[in-house]
């Protein structure tokens, strides 16, 4: 085991930037909605397509992960990762090693979940789709999950027509204890592409509304920054990415960050992937996440 992590024991909570994976488990999704691409076959087509392990398979990996580096926090998302076989003896198998959070559409009953997993070691990030499911049904499943004493937070696509309901929603899950990210619709709308297309009057709207929140508000900057002038070229930069943090993609690969072009790290199911063991140059000539590990910058990093 790497020295860093061996005061860590089994089952306690490591350190929050120890090590840190986004796992998309699956691109596969039971939703079809209008303003994501993964809601149509063809584009998941394009994705790389999962591998199907059972649990205990799963549970083997993530315990070599455990050995090698010591206990990691994962976001496991997707897709919908709910939807994949065996998803909650997989959580089960790997809650005593790690800690974890999910991005889920929610369309399963928590009452399968709350009994096994402790409060202390998952957050849980519901996402709300107004096209596939009533809000006051939705609220009731995310509310189950509140009172079990799970973290809980909510996102929100500001898809063009769902615009004027946004103040209601946020208020509805503020009054069950869930602050809503809002998240800016990125596609074609009326033969418009988004982010850019938001109005001025639109873009004041939704940083208004989500002004109080710092993750929103970073989030919003980012997404409304000009890109119409070329960003001077920048020369290769030191970043963390790669040493405290790495994206699993569903066949298994391992990236430095979720960037197109980044650095290959090896396969968590044959034991090949090799974290960094210190900040490395990167390759890219701009950074397009606001969370990137520059060295030095670590701090916006959430």
């Amino acid at each position: 085991m790497n020295n860093k992590f061996k005061h860590l024991k089994k089952g306690e909570v490591p350190p929050y930037n120890s090590l840190f994976f986004t796992w998309d488990l699956t691109y596969d999704c039971n939703y079809t909605c209008s303003y994501c691409s993964l809601g149509y076959e063809e584009e998941r087509a394009r994705k790389p397509k999962s591998l199907i392990f059972s649990p205990d398979e799963w549970g083997r990996i993530w315990e070599d992960i455990y050995q090698k580096y010591g206990p990691a926090h994962i976001h496991l998302t997707g897709g919908e990762p709910f939807t994949y076989p065996g998803i909650m003896e997989i959580i089960k198998n790997f809650i005593s090693y790690h800690t974890f959070e999910c991005s889920t559409n929610l369309f399963w009953d928590p009452d399968e979940l709350i009994p096994f997993v402790p409060p202390d070691r998952l957050r849980i990030g519901v996402s709300y789709h107004p096209e596939m499911e009533e809000l006051s049904v939705f609220l009731k499943k995310a509310e189950k999950l509140v009172k079990a004493g799970f973290e809980v937070w909510s996102n929100y696509v500001a898809y063009p027509p769902f615009l004027e309901n946004l103040p209601q929603a946020k208020k509805a899950f503020k009054d069950i204890g869930i602050n809503m990210s809002i998240l800016p619709f990125n596609g074609r709308f009326k033969d418009s592409d988004y982010p850019a297309a938001y109005s001025e009057e639109e873009r004041d709207f939704l940083r208004n509304l989500g002004a109080d929140l710092p993750w929103v508000k970073k989030t919003m900057d980012f997404a409304f920054e000009e890109k119409t002038i070329e960003k001077e070229k920048q020369k290769p930069r030191k970043c963390w990415m790669g040493a405290v943090y790495a994206k699993i993609h569903p066949d298994g690969k391992v990236f430095r960050c979720c960037a197109e072009g980044a650095e290959f790290l090896g396969n968590i199911t044959d034991s090949t992937m090799e974290r960094l063991d210190s900040p490395a140059p990167c390759s890219l000539e701009n950074c397009p996440c606001w969370k990137g590990m520059i060295l030095g910058s670590e701090d916006i990093w959430e």
